[in-house]
C-alpha cells in the first residue's frame, strides 16, 4: 500500500513538472511547427488597448472626467471603486491632454481634482498611484502658498494659463480618474 502511494505521488510530480506552465513557450513553438490553424486570428500582443465606456485613451492608459464635486480623498475612493487612481500626469502633452477633458464646452475649464498630495512630508509631491513625480506644471502661486498646511492636495486648470496649485484637501472639486489598460 505505501508503494502505491508513493508511486501515485511520484506520478503526479513527474505530470506536473511535464505540464507547460501558463506563460511558456509552448503556442509559439505550435506555431512554428505549422500547428496553429488560427494564424489570421488577433493575438493578445496585436490587439490594441480599448477603454470602458465614457473613458478615453491617451497612450496606454484610460481618463474620464467625473463632473461631480467630491473632496480629494472622496474622489480618489471613486477611482480605484472604477479600478484606477486619480490621475497623475507625466508629460506637457498629457497635461494639455487631460485639461482637454475637463472643458465644457464654452471654452471654461473648473478646477479640478488631480492625483498628487504631500500629505506625507510637505512640499514632497506624491502620484496616488505610485508612479513618479516627473513633471511639473505649478503655478507661481505655490510658491507663495507652499508653507500652508491645509493645502495639501493637487488641483489643475487654475488661473488663465491652467496650472495647478495646491488646495485644502476637504474642498469638493470634479476630478479626473486614470487607469493603466
Amino acid at each position: 500500500m505505501k508503494a502505491l502511494s508513493v508511486s501515485l505521488v511520484l506520478g503526479f510530480f513527474l505530470t506536473l513538472s511535464r505540464a507547460a506552465p501558463l506563460n511558456s513557450t509552448y503556442p509559439m513553438k505550435m506555431m512554428m511547427m505549422g500547428g496553429d490553424q488560427d494564424m489570421d486570428k488577433p493575438h493578445p500582443m496585436d490587439m490594441k488597448p480599448y477603454c470602458p465606456y465614457g473613458w478615453t485613451l491617451y497612450e496606454h492608459e484610460c481618463f474620464i472626467f467625473i463632473n461631480s464635486y467630491k473632496t480629494w480623498i472622496e474622489a480618489e475612493y471613486y477611482c480605484m471603486f472604477v479600478g484606477g487612481n486619480l490621475a497623475s500626469v507625466h508629460s506637457y502633452e498629457q497635461n494639455h491632454f487631460l485639461q482637454s477633458l475637463t472643458e465644457d464646452g464654452t471654452n471654461s475649464f473648473p478646477l479640478t481634482w488631480i492625483g498628487a498630495n504631500d500629505a506625507v512630508y510637505m512640499t514632497a509631491w506624491l502620484w496616488s498611484d505610485g508612479s513618479k513625480c516627473d513633471y511639473q506644471n505649478w503655478s507661481r502661486s505655490y510658491q507663495m502658498s507652499q508653507k500652508n498646511e491645509t493645502e495639501r492636495c493637487l488641483q489643475t486648470n487654475y488661473g488663465l494659463l491652467k496650472k495647478w496649485i495646491n488646495a485644502p484637501c476637504n474642498k469638493s472639486l470634479p476630478f479626473i480618474c486614470g487607469k493603466m489598460m
